[in-house]
């Protein structure tokens, strides 16, 4: 068994983003876990960046009181999903719940963000063929639009 000195307290890393994507955001905090002095592993799902996941371990340059990715260094297995519902939350919000209940029971989670947006963490016991059929069919069913922002491999 490998032991870290992960702590318990929560810091924000920042990943620069390009400021062409759809967000127009330059950058996106999320909140990590100190591993060591140089390493974090990240608590919440990503919005807005791509290709990383709860759960994944990442190097940070210190930056002008601020933690700035530099890379990720080990994947945690997770899959995050973007999605767009297709009305405001308060129109969907009872097709949601019963779009999404086939998602949670495979242990996905969500968090909601800016107006009509969310993300998804589809957890490493989840089967991402099923997760996809899932989402598949709550965007058939005109409750949402979605796309993987990062697939564990």
């Amino acid at each position: 068994m490998t032991m870290t000195n992960e702590t318990d307290e929560l810091q924000r890393v920042i990943f620069e983003l390009p400021p062409s994507d759809w967000h127009a955001y330059g950058t996106e905090g999320i909140w990590a876990r100190r591993i060591t002095y140089d390493t974090y592993r990240l608590d919440n799902i990503p919005f807005f960046v791509d290709d990383v996941s709860v759960n994944d371990v990442v190097r940070v340059i210190p930056s002008d009181e601020q933690l700035l990715v530099a890379e990720v260094v080990a994947r945690g297995g997770h899959s995050t999903c973007r999605i767009a519902l297709q009305a405001d939350w308060e129109d969907v919000r009872d097709s949601f719940r019963s779009a999404w209940e086939p998602l949670r029971a495979m242990g996905c989670g969500f968090e909601r963000g800016l107006g009509r947006y969310l993300v998804a963490d589809a957890p490493p016991s989840a089967k991402l063929a099923e997760v996809e059929r899932a989402l598949d069919a709550g965007q058939a069913a005109g409750v949402w639009n979605w796309r993987i922002a990062h697939r564990a491999s």
